[in-house]
């Protein structure tokens, strides 16, 4: 088994990895469900309030507003956040015309909202 790390090559002949569990030949543990059982229902219906709804705490977690998922640190990073911005930006000028009246009002609140957070946070 090999591991390729930053430098580095780890190289055992056991078939082991870093864990010293039993791997296949792309370094993960051969176990199934070595993460825990697949979730089933957790996750939200596929609409586009959804993905405008994700694109939005993704520039707040960017903005610093709201803790890392994985860390809970809070990390501003004001260039990502601009980006994501931008992308919100691109959905409006591309999506003009041809969303319902709910999903228009949602990108424009979430647009207003973050643009406003993004200016305080630069100024």
């Amino acid at each position: 088994m090999v591991q390729r790390g930053e430098g580095f090559t780890v190289q055992d002949p056991q078939g082991l990895n870093l864990e010293g569990e039993p791997a296949d030949k792309t370094g993960r543990t051969a176990t199934p469900n070595a993460c825990g059982p697949p979730r089933s229902g957790s996750l939200p219906p596929v609409d586009f309030e959804g993905f405008l709804l994700g694109l939005g705490q993704t520039a707040l977690v960017h903005l610093g507003e709201m803790p890392e998922p994985q860390s809970g640190a809070r990390c501003p990073d004001l260039e990502q956040a601009r980006h994501t911005i931008d992308l919100l930006d691109l959905l409006e000028a591309k999506t003009r015309g041809n969303l319902s009246e709910e999903e228009s009002t949602l990108l424009q609140y979430l647009l207003s909202d973050l643009k406003l957070r993004y200016v305080r946070l630069t100024r």
